[in-house]
């Protein structure tokens, strides 16, 4: 039987910071990812790659995501943070 990993701390929270963008990006009726571009202040291009390689995000990029996509607290700091709960 093959053994199976468990992914790391790390390749969690990518993917907790992914679900969260990816749902708040439809609910604001955002279909590509290279839409979020301009609200990251960014080209397309940028946005995209960023996504693929979500450890290479800039905090002020960070932050207009969160902002221009109302990402409350408790939907992205488990993707900053391994293990945090809210309150």
């Amino acid at each position: 039987m093959p053994k199976t990993r468990l992914p790391s701390a790390e390749a969690r929270m990518d993917r907790q910071w992914l679900a969260a963008i990816d749902k708040y990006k439809r609910m604001a009726n955002i279909n590509a990812y290279g839409d979020l571009g301009p609200k990251m202040g960014r080209c397309r291009a940028t946005a995209v790659n960023r996504i693929n390689a979500p450890g290479t995000f800039p905090l002020g990029e960070l932050r207009r995501i969160v902002q221009s996509l109302h990402i409350p607290p408790e939907e992205f700091l488990p993707a900053l943070y391994d293990g945090w709960k809210p309150k």
